[in-house]
């Protein structure tokens, strides 16, 4: 759901807080390494950091809290004050063009013709009169708690159903620790489950050879997907503050986070 459009990010009262160390905004210290960079490289909307003039939700990162303990950045989190303009006008309707870019970004271009997010066959979800359609081909009889149901080649669907699918969760929190090295090597150890995409996203975020970003991963955690690349706020983040400050970093999620 669209929270509305990030007018300001202050940082200032987070770097009073006992034990603080450094506060970033994206639109300030982080302007010239990351300002449009995006963690997915094959999702331009994963940003790192959110900033002014960036449309964002709830659960988008605004800013970047470096602290001398976990209690300390997060009390640090907590003062920082993000504005928006609350919605104004309310989100704006979607045209069939934005609609159709939107669910091609959602299906693979591997030929399998599987969907990479949303879990259905390409074609199944069409834009038709600024409306998504989906296109089946038979009633849903296998579970009567899932209340689609349809006999024609086409229907509009509206409303909500359920499905005995489910979705894998990690099962340890995220977490990352970063070591600056020599010149402007970095030591990234990382739950992850793609050591590679870390290492790339990594060193594209900050300007770096790959070759400048050692990636190692003890253990995954009960990854079941979760670690592809969810993983990718708390290692760039730890990495970036290393790079930055030229000191050891680390992040550790609770659940909550998660």
């Amino acid at each position: 759901k669209r929270s509305g459009t990030v007018t300001s990010v202050d940082v200032s009262g987070a770097k009073r807080v006992p034990g603080a160390v450094a506060a970033f905004s994206r639109d300030d210290a982080l302007r010239d390494l990351v300002a449009a960079e995006s963690l997915a490289l094959d999702d331009a909307d994963d940003l790192l950091l959110w900033g002014v003039g960036d449309d964002v939700f709830v659960g988008c990162r605004v800013a970047l809290c470096v602290g001398t303990s976990d209690l300390a950045a997060l009390a640090m989190a907590r003062a920082v004050r993000c504005a928006t303009d609350g919605g104004a006008g309310g989100a704006a309707a979607l045209t069939s063009a934005e609609l159709k870019a939107a669910l091609a970004a959602h299906f693979s271009d591997d030929g399998s013709g599987k969907g990479r997010k949303l879990g259905l066959r390409r074609g199944a979800l069409r834009v038709v009169d600024d409306h998504v359609v989906l296109k089946t081909t038979s009633s849903t009889t296998t579970d009567d708690r899932v209340v689609l149901k349809t006999t024609s080649s086409t229907k509009t669907v509206s409303g909500a159903f359920a499905t005995p699918l489910q979705k894998h969760f990690h099962m340890e929190t995220h977490s990352a620790r970063c070591v600056p090295g020599e010149g402007s090597r970095l030591l990234l150890t990382a739950s992850t489950q793609d050591p590679t995409l870390t290492q790339t996203v990594t060193a594209s975020l900050l300007g770096l050879r790959a070759a400048d970003v050692v990636v190692a991963c003890r253990r995954a955690g009960g990854g079941f997907g979760g670690k592809l690349t969810l993983h990718l706020p708390a290692a760039t983040s730890v990495a970036l503050v290393a790079a930055k400050l030229g000191v050891p970093a680390r992040y550790h999620a609770d659940r909550r986070d998660d």
